[in-house]
């Protein structure tokens, strides 16, 4: 027999997040709401879900798809009323299995939603993360973007090279020679920091030296991946 009455599957995008309930008494009936992707929007869904009696308890389990920045408001405000949360990598692959013909069910919120209601019993609930482990993992995202940026910018300037129109490619090359100072600086500013947080904090510092000693990872690569995989955090 289940632990949990009720299964609320959410997903999250950049503007908001859509939740989906399913009533382990009723699991043929899946009630579903948009929310703003704020704090205002938090307590809505939550008094929405108080509407049918669903409250953030232990009878409850929400399942979450991480997608870094746009479910971490809503994971921090579940985490705050204690509720049995599992945030997992990615739903994609499992999408067939409870798609049906019905269009009006074949959302992203609904796929976790019954994910959640069939695989319960073996999903792990997620535990927040140290908070200096979290804003490192906000560093390498930010110095991510600026190196996309980067290569954003040299890709027309090698292109136009490659087509032999060099006096073109100066010419671009020169306009945006500013902003790519200023964005050269911003990554090493970032980099400054990221480094500056590992060494202060020991137990990040020992998980970074544990991962570095695998042949052949650059420093980068080492605060990336302590920044993304939260099971490192258990390695002792």
């Amino acid at each position: 027999m289940s632990r949990f009455k009720n299964f609320v599957g959410i997903s999250t995008c950049r503007e908001w997040f859509d939740a989906a309930l399913i009533k382990a008494g009723n699991s043929s009936q899946i009630i579903r709401h948009q929310f703003p992707q704020q704090a205002e929007g938090f307590k809505q869904m939550q008094e929405w879900l108080q509407m049918f009696q669903v409250q953030a308890n232990d009878d409850t389990l929400f399942c979450i798809e991480h997608t870094s920045l746009y479910n971490s408001g809503i994971v921090n405000h579940l985490v705050k009323y204690n509720a049995q949360l599992s945030v997992r990598v990615s739903f994609k692959n499992r999408k067939a299995i409870f798609f049906e013909k019905n269009n009006d069910e074949t959302t992203m919120p609904v796929t976790i939603a019954r994910f959640a209601l069939r695989y319960h019993d073996t999903l792990k609930l997620w535990q927040p993360t140290d908070s200096n482990m979290e804003m490192m993992n906000q560093f390498v995202a930010q110095r991510n973007r600026v190196v996309d940026a980067l290569q954003s910018l040299a890709v027309p300037v090698k292109a136009l090279r490659m087509c032999g129109y060099v006096i073109e490619a100066r010419k671009l090359e020169r306009n945006q020679r500013k902003a790519l100072a200023i964005l050269q600086k911003t990554k090493f500013n970032i980099e400054r920091v990221i480094a500056k947080t590992v060494k202060q904090d020991e137990k990040v510092y020992k998980k970074a030296k544990l991962v570095q000693s695998v042949k052949n990872l650059g420093t980068i690569t080492v605060w990336s991946i302590i920044g993304s995989y939260k099971k490192l955090l258990q390695l002792r």
